[in-house]
C-alpha cells in the first residue's frame, strides 16, 4: 500500500495535469457551442428581418402594378441574401452538434 501512495504522490503533477487539460478541454467545447448558438440567435433575426423585406417589396411591387416578381431585382437579392443565411445557420447547427 505504501508503494501505491508513494506513486501517486510522485505523479501527482501528472495527474493534476491531465484532470486539468480534460477539464479545459470540455469548456472549450462548451464555449464554442456557446458561441455558435448566439450566432444561429442572430442569423435567425436577420433572415427574419430579410423576410419582413421582402415581403415589404412585394406589396410595393404590387401596388406599382407590375405584375412580375421575378424581374424585380431587389427581390430577387433579396431572396438570395434569405438562402444564403440558411445555409449558414444549417453549417452552424452542423458544427454544434
Amino acid at each position: 500500500m505504501s508503494e501505491h501512495i508513494r506513486y501517486k504522490m510522485q505523479h501527482m503533477g501528472d495527474i493534476f495535469v491531465d484532470v486539468l487539460s480534460t477539464v479545459v478541454d470540455s469548456a472549450k467545447k462548451h464555449a464554442k457551442g456557446i458561441v455558435l448558438t448566439y450566432d444561429i440567435h442572430d442569423l435567425k433575426k436577420k433572415k427574419l428581418q430579410c423576410v419582413s423585406l421582402i415581403g415589404r417589396r412585394i406589396v410595393d411591387v404590387k401596388k406599382a402594378g407590375l405584375a412580375d416578381l421575378k424581374r424585380d431585382d431587389k427581390i430577387v437579392e433579396l431572396i438570395a441574401q434569405a438562402e444564403k443565411i440558411d445555409r449558414y445557420i444549417e453549417s452552424f447547427e452542423e458544427k454544434r452538434k
